[in-house]
């Protein structure tokens, strides 16, 4: 990886480049003089010394320095767009501008509840309109593509059920359909029909413009396997990379992707020996070309709301009120960034720089001219070893070793700034239970057939199960139980060791005996052995739901997608599980 270098930067700043200037605008403000002496306003009286003295040492009139104020900044930035994509563990594909990162490696298939199969073909009727006789075509449709529960996926519940009766006249199996239009199936399924060639062709377009507006609706992975969650971390993994015919790849990995949002702290440069993506298609990418642009720039002062006024005669904003600060001897983030604020905010400078989107950039070198004339040449404040703790560095990424020169670049991740969230469809809370020696998987919220969610409890008290006889009566004073029983949308996870280890475990799903349980998240889904990291469920748990995304691009089309997430949960929790238990008979038992 390549590092900041001062002759470098110091060649590059003295080639005949050309800065243009970036100077928006400027507006003079005068003030409407009403007498003609100023002799007193010039006088700029003080009535208190303490405040006057004060004012100084926030001027620093107290600690002189031979310093000058910057005129000018010239700058060069060099960037690096995005080039590939990959999921942990599979090849790359190219990098695709149109959609955010977050539905890239978030996206799933599409759930074909029944309100999706209801939606899907109210459109596909709409499109057949006037084909024929409308009747008669639908009812050829209704006949090649039934609804029936099994093709809808979710909880058929009672009101599931009572719908179905109502959408099997009127609703077409759409999945069919649709994995039918894209084999080619549903072509030669409209031959069938009996109709003229030109109502055929007519119905044919129909399918091929129903795939195409299903795809706008929902954004999903062209290859399901394309999946960046890994059930045994419970987070997603994926990769991007730059590659470029200078510097060539840079890969950026971010390996605990779990909150919903992705920025550059998501990710950490890839560093290893040989780390290189390659497309799974087999086909190699066209490197692009690094590219560098000057700026020539006037420093303007940082402000924020409630900073310290650089003249004495105005008066602070009383949007921040530092008297009001209650920090303690612990806060050592807050006392320092409240010195900074009171101290050493009016010693910075801004030069706004636009970057776009889904790149890398590193600043070539910012040479600056104050006005003593004199000119500095500005390095990284990041630089150096990336091990060293003590070094002041912000945006910037982490090396996956941790050795090394530290990366002083910048990636602008393409990320939604905003996200909107549907309630979940599924809701599935691990937790540790100490008493029992295994951690529990439950369903709190599983997805209905409707396209909504159910809560798990009441889902597993409507599962049919076979009546419990009653215990035989007995004289004795106690009853022998071999083991209690935990609701069925309770599914436990075992410790066992990791293969080649005496001392690690992992958790492995498992099942209570007993008929009746079943799994109804696709977050629970999954061929056995289905493991999971003991490390992954901590003392405070944690909590994972699935459900739809939606998002607005740059480009202002609307993404949406269903996603994941996983945040901490509320601590340990017990079933109750026990085995081996004598319990009192009842007197009404002997």
């Amino acid at each position: 990886m390549a590092s900041f270098n001062l002759k470098d930067a110091a060649a590059l700043m003295k080639l005949p480049l050309t800065f243009p200037p970036a100077v928006v605008g400027w507006n003079r403000l005068e003030g409407r003089p009403r007498t003609e002496q100023y002799d007193r306003a010039m006088r700029a009286e003080v009535r208190d010394a303490l405040w006057f003295l004060t004012r100084q040492w926030q001027f620093g009139e107290f600690k002189g320095e031979d310093a000058g104020s910057p005129v000018e900044a010239r700058t060069a930035v060099r960037v690096d767009p995005l080039q590939h994509y990959a999921a942990a563990g599979d090849g790359s594909v190219a990098y695709e501008p149109e959609l955010a990162l977050e539905t890239h490696a978030e996206r799933e298939a599409a759930p074909f509840d029944l309100t999706t199969h209801a939606q899907t073909t109210r459109y596909f009727f709409r499109l057949i309109a006037g084909v024929g006789n409308a009747a008669t075509v639908r009812a050829d449709y209704l006949s090649a593509y039934p609804l029936i529960s099994t093709a809808i996926e979710g909880v058929v519940d009672a009101d599931t059920r009572h719908a179905l009766e109502l959408a099997a006249t009127r609703v077409l199996d759409v999945r069919t359909l649709l994995a039918e239009v894209a084999s080619g199936a549903h072509e030669i399924r409209v031959d069938g029909f009996g109709l003229s060639t030109t109502n055929a062709s007519r119905l044919k377009q129909a399918g091929r413009d129903l795939r195409d507006w299903f795809a706008s609706q929902l954004s999903q992975p062209v290859d399901p396997s394309d999946s960046a969650w890994r059930t045994r971390y419970l987070e997603y993994q994926f990769a991007v990379a730059t590659d470029t015919a200078q510097r060539g790849q840079t890969v950026l990995r971010a390996d605990q992707y779990t909150q919903g949002h992705l920025d550059w702290f998501a990710f950490d440069v890839d560093d290893a020996e040989g780390a290189h993506l390659t497309r799974k298609d087999g086909t190699a990418a066209v490197p692009s070309v690094s590219n560098v642009t000057p700026l020539s720039f006037v420093p303007a002062p940082v402000s924020y709301s409630g900073m310290p006024s650089p003249r004495y005669w105005e008066m602070e904003s009383r949007q921040i009120e530092f008297a009001d600060i209650d920090a303690h001897t612990t806060d050592l983030a807050k006392l320092l960034l409240t010195e900074f604020a009171l101290v050493y905010g009016n010693d910075w400078c801004v030069i706004p720089y636009e970057l776009p989107v889904g790149t890398v950039s590193e600043v070539v070198g910012i040479l600056v001219s104050d006005d003593f004339g004199t000119q500095s040449l500005l390095l990284p404040a990041g630089g150096g070893s990336d091990d060293r703790w003590q070094r002041w560095s912000m945006f910037t990424m982490s090396r996956a070793s941790g050795a090394g020169l530290a990366d002083t670049r910048f990636f602008l991740a393409p990320a939604v700034p905003k996200l909107m969230e549907a309630p979940p469809l599924e809701k599935v809370v691990f937790f540790r239970d100490e008493m029992a020696n295994m951690a529990w998987a439950v369903e709190r919220v599983v997805p209905s057939g409707l396209g909504a969610g159910l809560n798990g409890y009441t889902v597993a008290n409507l599962s049919p199960r076979p009546p419990t006889p009653p215990p035989p009566a007995t004289t004795a004073p106690v009853r022998y139980v071999l083991g209690t029983d935990v609701p069925d949308n309770w599914f436990p996870f075992i410790p066992v060791h990791v293969p080649g280890s005496n001392r690690s475990v992992q958790l492995q799903r498992a099942r209570m005996p007993g008929p009746g349980r079943q799994r109804y998240t696709q977050l629970l889904a999954g061929s056995a052995p289905y493991y999971i990291n003991e490390e992954e469920v901590p003392r405070a748990g944690k909590v994972v739901t699935r459900g739809f995304q939606r998002s607005r691009w740059q480009n202002g089309a609307t993404l949406t997608w269903v996603g994941r997430r996983a945040v901490t949960g509320r601590g340990e929790g017990s079933s109750g599980l026990a085995f081996d238990q004598l319990n009192d008979v009842p007197p009404g038992d002997k």
